[in-house]
């Protein structure tokens, strides 16, 4: 998974805000493999994980005329939830601002 946002591994958690700490506990890894086996996801689903895409320069699968990034999203990031929480909880927002 690419990660252009990423902030640097010294960044630890010390340097992290009281939200993002709140953020590590409130998610639970299984609830992302729970997530994985959707088939169908709901629209809500499929916006996040596009947005997710787009933020971490996943390209999404062509279906015809259709962009599908629920299969990317899920084989991509979804298949290791751990690796996907830490991206998320290192990533540098402040680099969305500058592009």
């Amino acid at each position: 998974m690419k990660t252009p946002g990423r902030s640097q591994k010294s960044a630890s958690s010390k340097n992290r805000s009281p939200g993002m700490a709140s953020a590590e506990t409130a998610y639970n890894v299984d609830d992302f493999y729970d997530l994985a086996a959707v088939k169908s996801p709901a629209q809500p689903v499929l916006t996040m994980a596009q947005t997710m895409c787009t933020i971490f320069s996943v390209n999404p699968q062509m279906q015809g005329n259709r962009a599908d990034y629920w299969s990317p999203f899920r084989d991509q990031m979804l298949s290791n939830p751990k690796q996907f929480l830490d991206e998320l909880i290192e990533f540098d927002k402040e680099a969305l601002n500058k592009a």
